[in-house]
């Protein structure tokens, strides 16, 4: 069972989301190129993207089988639908 994952802020456009897997605290860096949310006509902010693609991807795998550092870019690239489904999620 997985807690609800929180996201702070690090630095430059990366974020750090949190959470407890089976007794276990899981952490991901995923960095928000700011041109990509324009590319794909998103205006939210940093954390409520980090959030939607968190939801994307938790939904198709455990947090702790994630890398430690995530691009969305990558996800992009790995996941046909998920610039669609990262626009619908923040609409």
């Amino acid at each position: 069972m997985i807690s609800q994952p929180t996201i702070e802020a690090m630095d430059d456009h990366r974020y750090l989301v949190r959470a407890t897997q089976d007794d276990d605290v899981v952490d991901v860096s995923v960095r928000v190129d700011p041109d990509f949310g324009q590319r794909l006509g998103i205006t939210a902010s940093g954390p409520e993207i980090v959030g939607a693609a968190m939801a994307f991807l938790l939904q198709r795998q455990r947090m702790d089988d994630l890398p430690a550092q995530l691009d969305l870019e990558d996800i992009a690239a790995a996941y046909g639908e998920f610039a669609e489904r990262l626009r619908s999620a923040l609409d």
